[in-house]
């Protein structure tokens, strides 16, 4: 497992470990970390590993470990441990229709769970809505073994709850895209109404500009009305994105957490690349 990018603020101390909050996110291909500082919010590391190709849970809590293990940035007694779970099984549902105890079945029933699946849940309390969420049991004893204070969180939704606070009430329908390896997740708003949260698997541009237009056709939104905005490695999918470009005029990157410091160490980092760690760690 290769490292990807790492990038140090020379004010991250060791020594200073339990002020901090480490944010991890988890995906097919592999990990990104952040540190930041709990009170004063200024993001002090950021580090990305990738892979060449997707592996299964297991060989991946084989890596996380020896990363665990090599990297002292990323094992230290910090504050807090926030983990992100990047799973196209998930489910956005009402507050008022949330029941607890009764998760799994709920999200059983709209995707097929695999038999080491724990569900997770958490409520997006600024919009009132609860996300209902796939997360392997083995990665939950990992971490509970490594973290005495630990989240996990949806990685797409942390990014969402923001994009949907700030985008609800807008007179044109707002479209938000993540790329992710093999699939992309998506929301669209229109008529201050969110009409759809999902994920698509895709194998070729094709697929995606199939799945990306249907959305839009199913909820009679035209691709000259609709903002879409993007996040995710784009550069994963260069195709995918010329491809949009050529039905979607209104396209902008995604912002970073506006309750996040970034040091000028981070300047030239594509924030929009990184918006699913970043939001990771800046969700409450």
């Amino acid at each position: 497992m290769k490292k990807k990018i790492e990038i140090i603020d020379e004010g991250f101390n060791l020594a200073h470990a339990k002020q901090y909050v480490l944010a991890v996110l988890l995906h097919g291909c592999g990990f990104s970390f952040t540190v930041y500082h709990h009170k004063e919010k200024n993001v002090l590391y950021l580090v990305e590993y990738e892979n060449d190709e997707t592996l299964l849970p297991e060989k991946l809590i084989e890596n996380l470990d020896t990363i665990l293990k090599k990297n002292e940035f990323v094992y230290a007694p910090f504050f807090s441990c926030k983990v992100g779970i990047s799973t196209p099984n998930f489910s956005v549902i009402p507050q008022s229709f949330f029941e607890p105890g009764i998760e799994k079945q709920l999200l059983n029933a709209v995707t097929k769970l695999e038999p080491t699946s724990a569900v997770e849940s958490h409520l997006m309390q600024a919009i009132e809505q609860t996300v209902l969420f796939e997360n392997d049991f083995n990665f939950k004893l990992f971490f509970k073994k490594q973290f005495l204070r630990l989240s996990f969180t949806h990685a797409f939704t942390n990014i969402y709850e923001t994009w949907f606070s700030q985008n609800k009430n807008k007179n044109t329908p707002q479209y938000l895209l993540h790329f992710q390896e093999d699939y992309f997740w998506v929301a669209l708003i229109n008529n201050n109404t969110l009409q759809c949260v999902n994920a698509f698997k895709h194998n070729t541009p094709e697929d995606f500009i199939y799945y990306f237009l249907f959305v839009l056709e199913t909820h009679k939104v035209s691709t000259i009305d609709v903002e879409v905005t993007v996040y995710g490695n784009v550069e994963w999918h260069p195709k995918h994105y010329e491809l949009l470009k050529t039905y979607i005029a209104n396209i902008t990157f995604g912002e970073a957490p506006n309750n996040l410091i970034f040091a000028p160490a981070f300047s030239n980092l594509p924030l929009h690349q990184y918006g699913a760690i970043l939001y990771t760690a800046s969700c409450e």
